[in-house]
């Protein structure tokens, strides 16, 4: 199994947990969630300067934000998608949509990313070690 595919299992396996935890427990993990690509987009900023990249975890972080926001005063997640269709489905959809347009923004760079990303673990990702430091090519 991908490295990748491994890291949305465990996501996803944390996202069911926290329905049956409640309002609080769901309210901490899309806040540690948030925090998580807050940071983890600071780091591909510093590594790699990869701007769409940047914007899509940002953007992705403040919906990580929202549904934090969202979930204390509903039931769970059906609930939202039902109230509020389209700010869900919106925030599901544009980050990746960003992110993934650096592939033809800066073709060489998402090369590399990619090919480096490819050898993480699981342990690389959760570390954010899966993010090369692409600066150094870049200038030399």
């Amino acid at each position: 199994m991908k490295t990748g595919a491994l890291y949305g299992l465990l996501v996803g396996t944390v996202l069911a947990f926290a329905r049956v935890g409640g309002t609080v427990t769901w309210m901490f993990v899309w806040a540690a969630i948030a925090g998580q690509l807050a940071f983890a987009a600071a780091i591909v900023w510093k590594r790699t300067r990869l701007p769409l990249m940047t914007i899509g975890m940002a953007l992705a972080a403040c919906g990580g934000l929202v549904l934090g926001f969202l979930g204390r005063s509903h039931a769970g997640s059906m609930q939202l998608l039902q109230e509020h269709p389209y700010l869900i489905v919106g925030m599901a959809a544009v980050p990746p949509v960003v992110m993934f347009s650096e592939k033809w923004a800066h073709p060489e760079a998402w090369r590399r990313l990619k090919q480096h990303s490819e050898r993480a673990t699981l342990r690389d990702m959760l570390t954010f070690r899966h993010i090369p430091d692409l600066r150094m090519k870049a200038e030399a």
